[in-house]
Order: structure tokens, then sequence, then C-alpha cells
């Protein structure tokens, strides 16, 4: 958007025309700003999801290690307690 041709475009206007495009403009400019704040929040929470479900992965991933880890462990010590 140019504003300098926006400006000259206004100014060949009368006073009550001007005013009312440029209410038309801002409540314009209003709403798309509003539709952009609701995608990026639509967007945020999407990946909000998505890093939930990753941490809750790792999580049970850090889990199966440490019950294997144990069992190896108790495993070792019970072949070396036969021995």
């Amino acid at each position: 958007m140019d504003l300098t041709k926006i400006n000259e475009l206004l100014n060949g206007l009368d006073d009550k025309s001007r005013s009312s495009i440029t209410q038309l403009i801002d409540e314009k400019i209003s709403d798309d700003m509003e539709k952009v704040i609701m995608t990026m929040r639509n967007e945020f929470s999407l990946l909000n999801s998505k890093f939930d479900h990753i941490e809750e992965k790792i999580a049970t991933v850090y889990w199966v290690i440490g019950i294997a880890g144990t069992v190896l462990t108790v495993m070792i010590g019970l072949l070396a307690l036969k021995n």
C-alpha cells in the first residue's frame, strides 16, 4: 500500500468524504487485524498441542529406558550372584 498515493487521493476529496473514507479504511484494517490475530492464536494453539504431544512421547521414552535399565541391572546382579 502506497501511503503517498492514498494521501494524494484523500486530499482531492471534500472534508466529509475524506472523513467517511478514512473511517471505512480504519474499519477494514481493524477487521483484517482481528482476523490475523485469530489466525495467529489458532496456529499458536496448534503448536502448543504438538509440543505437548512431543513432551508426552519423550516422557514415555524416559520411562521405557529407566525400566529397561532397571531390568538389565537386576538381571546382571542375579547372574553375578549365580556364578
